[in-house]
């Protein structure tokens, strides 16, 4: 043994530490990029206890197809500027907040988040808020995404299981995701069981903050009203427009996100008095093809987040 069979004994283990690496490398689930739920904390701030607890509340709070959670911190150096850039470009992020809030001569978080979201098409006829979702209209893509599933009277209306059925598949089953997740027809049974429950509980969350007792959303001087951002564009050489953008959600008035993130200015104001709530725009999969991965399913994840931003915050 000591002058030859040891040769063999460590190429074996080492064939068999390989192929366990390789067996478990494929059997095991990857996420998606959209199961992936990062927000992006944009801005100079203090953070609280609460941050450090975020993604763990989070995993418990999204749903069952969203696999792993982050919450990200970047400030407004240079050297964080670099960073986010290069995190976005690869699609990294599902929502950010930011501040409005800008000292004298400053410009706020969020105004530089609303410049690098337009981009080369700032001040041009082709101007687009590009980045992000515009929030009225985010909100009105779900509501038409409700009813899909719950009929014209989505409020009030009964799933239609053979949809919900019919979304799964295309995202978890015949699409690109987690091939090794649902295996056998019980799985997909399961698997379509907690699309059910996502669907519902998304249609409850919505249902919440549009509620003026809870956060009004949208509504004018309500809890969650929309933030707005005006862009002066060049039409032509002698015309020019303001373009106004409700590019995200107030969220200032939930007066205890100082436990979350907060900075206090040298006017003594909080700038988490104005916080603003915005929703990446990651482009869209394709149900048709086989290659939905889940970006437009998944993305309403923006909204369960929001509801626990009241429910613990306001």
């Amino acid at each position: 043994m000591l002058s030859y069979d040891w040769l063999k004994i460590l190429c074996a283990i080492a064939a068999a530490v390989t192929a366990l690496v390789l067996f478990f490398t494929m059997v095991r689930v990857r996420p998606a990029r959209a199961q992936n739920f990062i927000v992006h904390f944009y801005g100079d701030y203090d953070y609280g206890t609460d941050f450090t607890m975020l993604s763990d509340v989070l995993e418990q709070r999204l749903s069952y197809d969203v696999l792993s959670v982050r919450a990200d911190r970047f400030g407004t150096g240079m050297m964080d500027g670099a960073s986010y850039t290069a995190r976005r470009s690869s699609g990294e992020g599902s929502v950010a907040i930011a501040s409005a809030y800008a000292e004298e001569g400053q410009t706020s978080s969020y105004a530089q988040l609303m410049g690098i979201a337009l981009g080369s098409t700032a001040g041009t006829a082709q101007e687009t808020l590009g980045m992000f979702y515009e929030a009225d209209k985010f909100f009105a893509g779900l509501e038409d995404y409700l009813a899909r599933f719950f009929g014209e009277e989505w409020k009030s209306g009964e799933i239609d299981r053979a949809e919900a059925e019919k979304c799964f598949r295309a995202r978890n089953v015949d699409g690109p995701n987690n091939k090794n997740r649902y295996r056998t027809e019980a799985q997909v049974a399961a698997g379509v069981e907690d699309e059910v429950k996502r669907l519902t509980n998304l249609r409850s969350d919505y249902l919440y903050l549009i509620d003026p007792a809870h956060g009004g959303l949208g509504a004018e001087g309500g809890l969650l009203s929309y933030a707005t951002y005006t862009s002066e564009v060049t039409i032509s050489e002698t015309e020019k427009e303001e373009r106004v953008y409700r590019a995200g959600v107030n969220i200032g008035k939930l007066t205890h996100l100082s436990s979350l993130a907060q900075y206090s200015g040298a006017e003594g104001k909080a700038a988490h008095d104005e916080f603003v709530f915005l929703i990446y725009n990651n482009g869209a999969g394709n149900y048709e093809d086989g290659t939905n991965d889940g970006r437009d399913d998944l993305k309403y994840e923006a909204v369960t987040f929001l509801k626990y931003l009241v429910e613990q915050y306001a």
